[in-house]
């Protein structure tokens, strides 16, 4: 949106959290040994395939430096994530984040008249779970209520609408809900399987003061990638079996873990300039945890290492386009976050979609 654009719009602002996790834990022993084995293995012949660090630009070095670090860990990082129970709807998850989120925002469901959702594994494939979770909430019957699908960096893009709509008087309040689920794509012996947790988290988005809420938005767009990461079955088309993730162009992971940190500091610096502000002025920095070294290494290279920040990935793993939204509810609730801070965000989605968020912190 451009700054000319946004000066028109009355001011926007989250107004309340809230988190689902699962109470099922599974802790990295769950996994075979000898599965845990030939990711190690593989580990190893991965890191014989990389392109030369010497010849690379700076912020795709400190990529491979990252990732070098945990060339014998064949979990990542990751030591625990949350799983849903079989059988049990992912839609339940979501209502529980919305129901909290709710109630931290002290804003009533017949008050919400824009419901924006995302879900990588709807209850029913074809039909949103926006009308079920709308149901279940007991969302006014006029509320505006859709899914929107950019992967990890959904929640970017239900702001960004949420904001254009709030701020216009289109809306008064939205809740914002994202949830993960996409561990039940992945097959045990795959090493992916061990780095998605299941979860959802809900965002009540409202009016606030003059001096607070949303202030910049950066998005950018690169089908190039889009290939990477899928849920397919077999090498055909989707539709044809049971879906299941798998890498279909490793050029493409590649490319995407490698443009990371340029990506990153574009979007924050743009977002940034939208504001007004200055890199200096960011006292929290909300990242994706697509990995456990995202977050440090895109903040070194935009040079906000200085900013606050928290870390799920090792307790969560990915929670997909949950992933903010939860660091900015544990770093509400333990102090992290003080009203009045300025916070940058930073995620991206399979596709590729990234998009970074300059916000001020309170009502």
């Amino acid at each position: 949106m451009p700054a000319s654009a946004a000066s028109h719009l009355r001011p926007v602002g989250i107004l309340g959290i809230g988190t689902y996790l699962p109470p099922s834990i599974r802790t990295n022993d769950w996994w075979p040994t000898d599965v845990v084995e030939r990711w190690r293995a593989g580990l190893a012949k991965k890191f014989g395939s990389m392109p030369s660090r010497e010849s690379a630009p700076r912020g795709a070095q400190m990529v491979l430096d990252a990732m070098a670090t945990l060339r014998d860990d064949p979990f990542q990082g990751a030591r625990t994530r949350h799983v849903l129970e079989p059988g049990v709807p992912v839609s339940t998850m979501e209502v529980a984040a919305g129901r909290q989120a709710l109630a931290r925002a002290d804003v009533r469901p017949d008050k919400i008249d824009l419901l924006i959702c995302y879900c990588n594994v709807p209850d029913y494939l074809t039909v949103p779970n926006a009308p079920v979770v709308h149901q279940k909430l007991e969302l006014p019957e006029a509320c505006i209520s859709f899914d929107v699908e950019s992967a990890c960096n959904s929640f970017a893009t239900q702001m960004e609408l949420a904001w254009r709509m709030i701020g216009s008087s289109a809306a008064n309040y939205a809740l914002l809900v994202q949830s993960n689920a996409v561990r039940a794509f992945c097959k045990t012996e795959d090493p992916f399987s061990a780095w998605f947790g299941d979860g959802a988290t809900a965002v009540v988005v409202g009016p606030v003061s003059r001096d607070r809420g949303l202030l910049g938005t950066a998005h950018l767009t690169d089908g190039s990638c889009h290939d990477g990461l899928v849920g397919r079955s077999g090498p055909g088309e989707w539709h044809q079996g049971r879906v299941e993730l798998s890498v279909k162009s490793k050029a493409s992971v590649r490319k995407m873990l490698l443009e990371i940190p340029r990506m990153g500091d574009s979007l924050i610096t743009r977002a940034l300039s939208m504001a007004g502000m200055d890199r200096r002025e960011i006292d929290f920095f909300a990242c994706h945890q697509g990995t456990v070294w995202l977050r440090s290494v895109v903040a070194e290279y935009a040079g906000i290492e200085s900013a606050k920040s928290f870390d799920c990935f090792p307790e969560t793993t990915s929670l997909s386009a949950a992933n903010i939204p939860y660091v900015l509810s544990v770093a509400d609730s333990t102090g992290l976050l003080d009203d009045g801070d300025c916070v940058a965000t930073y995620s991206g989605g399979s596709g590729i979609t990234s998009s970074s968020l300059v916000l001020r912190w309170g009502r």
